[in-house]
């Protein structure tokens, strides 16, 4: 088997089959059995890696690789159907005898969410299908399920690779975009190393509560330089680029209906009708902690996007007067979710 940069140098030297490339790795990385001895995910980060190099729309490299992992499960789901009573015994799935044991475990425990979960679970990603169809599940019922599956899949397996080269290359070419990156990247690691350090000390609330509240002001406070000195510019562009790309796509009406869940009227809807029902089951406590946390986070972002007016892109369908950040969909959902 070639090594991923010998790979990598041949799907660069005829990137017209850097498509087909990755459907057929998603497809190897989902069929049965041969997804356990295939590195798939390696292989499928290189490909990404190579497409997003060579400007392919990013849209049809999930496509690509949505149609292969869709494929592949499905072949194997028909193939446990039509040899569930002999597929032990015949090659090559004889030779791994655990994996279809663990995958037959696994789908008795759960069931039907077995065919969504064992997808981003890596040795049983290509068992379980085949498992599906040894214990005669239904074909319109796994179809639908791995259809949706696959949705989420693409990109969770594309997207590092794909946008990880490009972000790699646009920082090379910006010396301001390096140091906000390495910034942002240490901020994430101090963070995580010190709430690993503080998650024994969960005794201690003032404590913890404490330095969590202080580094997540930190990390606010180094993002909101980053934007208001201009060092993220280059990268906004960049994003805005990648975002039109899926306007008029099959992709568009999902972003939008995501968007619209945090939208401001919705949400001012879900938190009257949490404090409402609560207060109505006399649990006044949790209805003023409701109807508190929803106004400090209105006030706090609509005084922040004032103060920082961070002007918004102007390929927007409809107008907005506020400033683009800090985002008021992300924290108001954010913290909705938090008190629920």
């Amino acid at each position: 088997m070639p090594s991923l940069i010998e790979l990598s140098h041949w799907l660069t030297a005829n990137a017209s089959l850097i498509l087909p490339a990755i459907a057929i790795i998603a497809f190897v990385e989902s069929f049965a059995i041969a997804g356990i001895v295939v590195p798939g995910v390696a292989l499928l980060f290189s490909a990404a890696a190579v497409a997003g190099l060579a400007g392919i729309p990013l849209i049809e490299v999930l496509a690509a690789a949505f149609i292969g992992a869709v494929l592949g499960d499905v072949i194997s789901f028909y193939i446990g159907r039509a040899f569930h009573d002999r597929l032990p015994l015949t090659w090559p799935f004889s030779k791994y005898p655990n994996a279809l044991q663990e995958g037959e475990r696994f789908f008795e425990k759960y069931g039907t969410y077995s065919v969504v979960i064992g997808r981003f679970v890596g040795p049983l990603r290509p068992v379980l299908p085949l498992t599906a169809g040894v214990l005669q599940m239904s074909p319109t019922k796994f179809i639908l399920i791995n259809l949706l599956s696959a949705i989420a899949w693409a990109p969770a397996y594309i997207l590092p690779g794909y946008l990880g080269a490009e972000i790699t290359q646009l920082a090379t070419q910006n010396r301001d975009i390096t140091y906000a990156l390495v910034l942002v990247l240490c901020l994430i690691i101090a963070i995580s190393l010190l709430w690993l350090s503080l998650s024994k000390q969960r005794a201690k609330p003032f404590v913890y509560f404490g330095s969590i509240f202080t580094l997540s002001a930190i990390a606010f406070s180094s993002i909101a330089y980053l934007n208001i000195s201009g060092m993220l510019d280059g990268f906004d562009v960049w994003v805005l680029a990648k975002a039109l790309t899926v306007r008029d796509t099959l992709f568009y009406s999902f972003f939008v209906f995501i968007t619209l869940l945090g939208d401001q009227a919705l949400l001012i809807l879900l938190f009257l009708i949490c404090v409402a029902s609560l207060a109505t089951h006399k649990q006044y406590k949790h209805a003023i902690y409701f109807a508190l946390t929803g106004i400090t986070v209105a006030g706090f972002t609509h005084g922040f996007k004032y103060l920082f007016n961070t002007i918004r892109p102007d390929h927007l369908l409809g107008a907005l007067s506020s400033g683009a950040f800090p985002s008021g969909h992300t924290s108001g959902a954010a913290v909705f979710i938090g008190c629920l």
